[in-house]
C-alpha cells in the first residue's frame, strides 16, 4: 500500500511539474506584454504632461474623452462605421456556415470552393489590397470596362471597403467552422439519415448544434474588434482617411502616429488616448 501510495505522489508531483514546464512561457508573455502594457497604459490615463513632466491628472482625461465621444466630429462616425463592420462580420457568418457545409459535405467542386475563397488568406494583404483597388478603380480594360472609380467616389468608398474586408474574412470563417463540423461524431450524421432526416435538417438540427461551442466563441470575440478593427484603412488610405469611414482601431492608430514624431513620443496627447483605450476596453470585457 505505501509503494502504491509512492507512486501515487510521484505520479502528481511529476504531472505539475510537466505542467509548470508547459504554462512558464505563456505565462510570462501574457504577464509582460499584456498585463505590463496595459497597467502601463492604465497609469497613464491618470496622468497629464506639462512640458514634458508628467503629473497627477485625476479623471480630466476620462472626462475629455466621454465629451469627445459625443461630440468629436471623428469618434462619431467611428462608433457607426465600427458597429456596421461588426453586424455585417456576424452576418455573412451565416454565408460562410453554408459553405463550410457544403464543402464538410464534400458536395461537387468543394475543393475548389474552398481554394477560391481561402485565397485571400494566402495572399499577401497589401497586395491583396492594391490588387483590388485596381479593379475597383480601372475595372477591366480587356473587357472594356474602365473608370469605375469605386474608392474614389464618396457616395461608394465605405461601402467599397466594407465589402472588401467581409470579402477578405470569408475564409478565416470558412476554413473554422469546416474544421469545427469535421469533429461532429460522423456516426450521428448517419444514424440521421437512417431516421430520413434531410440535409437541410441535418444542418439546422445536428451540425450547428454541434458547432456552437465554436460559433458563439467567433461573435464573442469579434465583439473586441468593434474597438480594434482598422478594416484596412491603412491599407487603402494610408493615414489620410476621410473622417466619415473610420474606425475606432483606425483612429486610435493615426492619433498614436500622430503623437510620435521621428520616433519621439509627444506626451501630450497619450494619456488621452490611453483613457480612450481604458474605456474602449471596460465596454468591450462588459460587453462580452
Amino acid at each position: 500500500m505505501e509503494t502504491i501510495k509512492k507512486n501515487r505522489v510521484f505520479k502528481s508531483k511529476s504531472s505539475l511539474i510537466f505542467y509548470i514546464r508547459i504554462v512558464a512561457l505563456p505565462t510570462l508573455q501574457f504577464l509582460i506584454f499584456y498585463i505590463g502594457v496595459n497597467f502601463n497604459s492604465l497609469i497613464l490615463a491618470f496622468k497629464e504632461y506639462d512640458g514634458g513632466t508628467a503629473h497627477f491628472a485625476g479623471f480630466s482625461n476620462f472626462e475629455t474623452a466621454f465629451k469627445n465621444l459625443v461630440h468629436d466630429p471623428e469618434l462619431t462616425p467611428a462608433i457607426r462605421n465600427s458597429l456596421i463592420l461588426y453586424v455585417c462580420t456576424v452576418l455573412i457568418t451565416f454565408g460562410a456556415l453554408v459553405f463550410a457545409f457544403y464543402i464538410y459535405k464534400q458536395r461537387f467542386g468543394s475543393a475548389v470552393f474552398r481554394f477560391i475563397l481561402f485565397l485571400p488568406q494566402i495572399i499577401s494583404s497589401v497586395v491583396l489590397v492594391l490588387i483590388f483597388m485596381y479593379f475597383v478603380e480601372e475595372g477591366l480594360p480587356a473587357f472594356h470596362i474602365t473608370d469605375v472609380g469605386l474608392l474614389s467616389s464618396p457616395d461608394t468608398d465605405f461601402q467599397t471597403i466594407l465589402f472588401y474586408n467581409v470579402w477578405a474574412g470569408f475564409g478565416i470563417q470558412l476554413m473554422m467552422y469546416n474544421g469545427a463540423m469535421s469533429s461532429v461524431p460522423e456516426s450521428v450524421s448517419e444514424a440521421a439519415k437512417i431516421d430520413g432526416v434531410s440535409s437541410f435538417q441535418e444542418f439546422f438540427f445536428i451540425t450547428i448544434p454541434g458547432i456552437w461551442g465554436t460559433l458563439s466563441t467567433f461573435i464573442v470575440v469579434c465583439i473586441c474588434e468593434i474597438f480594434t478593427n482598422m478594416m484596412c484603412l491603412v491599407s487603402f488610405k494610408s493615414l489620410g482617411a476621410e473622417s466619415r469611414i473610420i474606425t475606432f482601431g483606425y483612429y486610435l492608430y493615426r492619433e498614436m502616429w500622430r503623437a510620435s514624431k521621428g520616433g519621439i513620443v509627444v506626451g501630450e496627447k497619450l494619456p488621452y488616448l490611453s483613457a480612450l483605450g481604458v474605456i474602449f476596453s471596460v465596454i468591450a470585457i462588459v460587453l462580452t
